[in-house]
């Protein structure tokens, strides 16, 4: 698995980090070689992991100025770590996308004060997580 730091989260830049963490994560799990039923779902989900990714970079250049360090306080990041030492690669996958549905959901609101395009975001991927563990408990 990629080294992602899922490091403390002080300002919006760091929430935004934190983000990048879980799809750079995502892809990387998704574009491990499975096999059966796992390998056509992630084969779909590292695309989708992909394009989500694209997305949140291109938001971060184009949408966000000087509120990428506005400070944040009362957020408990390590809530959202993802626990990667799951030997069964579609248990992974269901904890991590879970870890993520979590976190979109909680930040969607933070976002809202501060950057509403990117609090919008943040919010369909969040319901995108949901689908994608439905997907995955069904295997």
């Amino acid at each position: 698995m990629a080294k992602c730091e899922f490091s403390e989260c002080s300002n919006f830049g760091s929430l935004l980090r934190f983000s990048t963490d879980f799809e750079e994560t995502a892809l990387e799990l998704y574009q491990k070689g499975v096999s059966g039923a796992a390998a056509e779902l992630f084969s779909t989900l590292a695309q989708k992991h992909k394009k989500r990714l694209d997305e949140l970079e291109l938001a971060r250049r184009e949408k966000l100025r000087e509120e990428i360090l506005e400070p944040i306080t009362d957020f408990d990041s390590k809530k959202y770590k993802p626990n990667l030492n799951i030997s069964d690669p579609v248990k992974m996958a269901i904890e991590l996308e879970e870890k993520m549905v979590q976190f979109y959901t909680d930040v969607s609101n933070r976002w809202k004060t501060i950057q509403r395009e990117i609090s919008r975001i943040c919010e369909r991927f969040a319901k995108q997580n949901e689908d994608f563990v439905s997907k995955l408990k069904a295997l």
